[in-house]
C-alpha cells in the first residue's frame, strides 16, 4: 500500500511514476509467499505467465516456464502508460526481468520479435526460447465453410477492434476510408471498442463503444461483425501479438496491419493479410484494400488461407501442444534455478 502511495505522490509532484508492481520489495514478498506454498506440496513445473516479479527472487529446484508477450526495454517507451518511470524504478524493473529470464528453465513468447529480443537483451540461448502463437478467444468458432463462404465485395466493410483510438490507429483507419471513397469504392468503417475524439465523425463510419464477450447478445453481435466484414484493419501504433488477428482468421477475415512489434509473427503477407510499413500512411492501406476488393478471386483465396492459418497455428489447441512439449522438455532435463542467476 505504501509503495502504491509513493507512485501516486511521484506522479502528482514530478510527473514520474514508480512501478510498485515490479519492485524488489514486492519480489521479496512474493518469493516468501510462494516459497511457503511450494514447500507444502509436490510440483513438477511452475508456469509463470507475465510473472517476472513473482519468480525473480523465488528459490526453488522446480523448473520454471516463464511467458511474456513483450520485454521491458521495449514496452517501457513503446506503450505511453509505461513511460516516464523514475530512474531507479526503471532499473528495478529491468533487474527483475533479467532475474526472471535467467531463473526460468524456458521462455515462451508469441512472436519471433520477442524471442529475438530475449536472446539479444538477456543472452538467452536459442534452445530456451520457444515461439508459440496465441489463439483466438472465442466461445464458439465458425465452421470452415461458414468462415470461408464467398463475401460480397460490392461494399468494402472495414472493421477495427480496439480499446484505444489513438494507439490502435483509429485516425489512420478513418483516413483510409476516405481514400477508398475518393477512389470510387463503396466502403464503410466500423470501429468497435473505443470512441473517437469529439468532433471526429463520418457518415460512413459507425462507432460501437463496447461489446462484451461475456454477454451472449453482445458476443453474437461481435460474431456478426466478424462474419459480415470484408477486412480487419489495424494500423496500430504499438502492439505485441494482438489476439484479435487470431479471431479474425477464425472467421476467414484477412487483416491489414501496421508492421510493428510482434504483429509480423501473426500476419504473413499473402496468407492471412498484409503488413504496411510502420512509417506509411493511410494511402498505403487503401492501395492494398482497393487491389483486393477489385480482385474477388484473390480476396477469396486470402480468406481461405486466413482460416487455414488459424487452424494450423493461431488457435489455443496448437499453443497447448507446443506448451506441453516445453513443459515435458524442462522436466526431462531436470533444469533447476540453482544453475542460473539467483
Amino acid at each position: 500500500m505504501a509503495l502504491r502511495g509513493g507512485d501516486i505522490l511521484a506522479r502528482a509532484i514530478i510527473r514520474k511514476s514508480y512501478d510498485h508492481r515490479h519492485s524488489l520489495l514486492t519480489a521479496r514478498e512474493y518469493a516468501f509467499r510462494f516459497g511457503r506454498k511450494l514447500a507444502a506440496g509436490t510440483f513438477d513445473v511452475i508456469f509463470a505467465p507475465v510473472a517476472s516479479t513473482e519468480i525473480s527472487l523465488l528459490k526453488t529446484h522446480i523448473p520454471i516456464v516463464y511467458l511474456s508477450d513483450i520485454l521491458f526495454p521495449d514496452y517501457q517507451d513503446y506503450y505511453p502508460q509505461c513511460s516516464h518511470l523514475l530512474k531507479f524504478s526503471s532499473a528495478e524493473v529491468g533487474r527483475i526481468e533479467a532475474l526472471a529470464m535467467h531463473k526460468a528453465s524456458a521462455f515462451i513468447c508469441p512472436s519471433s520479435w520477442v524471442g529475438r529480443r530475449a536472446m539479444e537483451t538477456y543472452g538467452l540461448p536459442k534452445e530456451r526460447v520457444h515461439v508459440l502463437s496465441f489463439g483466438a478467444n472465442l466461445a464458439k468458432e465458425p465452421t470452415f465453410e461458414e468462415a470461408t463462404r464467398p463475401r460480397n465485395l460490392d461494399v468494402c466493410r472495414l472493421l477495427l477492434l480496439g480499446v484505444d483510438w489513438e494507439r490502435k490507429g483509429g485516425q489512420v483507419a478513418l483516413e483510409t476510408l476516405k481514400h477508398l471513397l475518393d477512389a470510387g469504392l463503396d466502403a464503410e468503417l466500423t470501429i468497435c471498442g473505443c470512441v473517437p475524439p469529439i468532433g471526429v465523425s463520418h457518415p460512413k463510419m459507425t462507432i460501437i463503444p463496447f461489446l462484451s464477450k461475456r454477454d451472449p447478445a453482445q458476443a453474437a453481435r461481435l460474431a456478426k461483425l466478424l462474419h459480415s466484414s470484408t477486412l480487419l484493419i489495424l494500423p496500430t501504433q504499438a502492439d505485441a501479438a494482438p489476439i484479435v488477428i487470431c479471431e479474425a482468421c477464425a472467421y476467414g477475415l484477412p487483416t491489414i496491419v501496421r508492421d510493428t512489434g510482434g504483429v509480423g509473427s501473426v500476419v504473413e503477407d499473402g496468407v492471412n493479410g498484409y503488413k504496411v510499413g510502420k512509417h506509411e500512411g493511410a494511402r498505403a492501406y487503401a492501395d492494398i484494400i482497393l487491389d483486393l476488393c477489385r480482385n474477388p478471386e484473390r480476396y477469396h483465396a486470402l480468406s481461405i488461407s486466413s482460416r487455414q492459418k488459424y487452424e494450423q497455428r493461431l488457435n489455443w489447441d496448437a499453443w497447448g501442444r507446443g506448451a506441453r512439449a516445453v513443459f515435458e522438455g524442462v522436466m526431462d532435463r531436470q533444469y533447476t534455478a540453482d544453475s542460473v542467476i539467483g
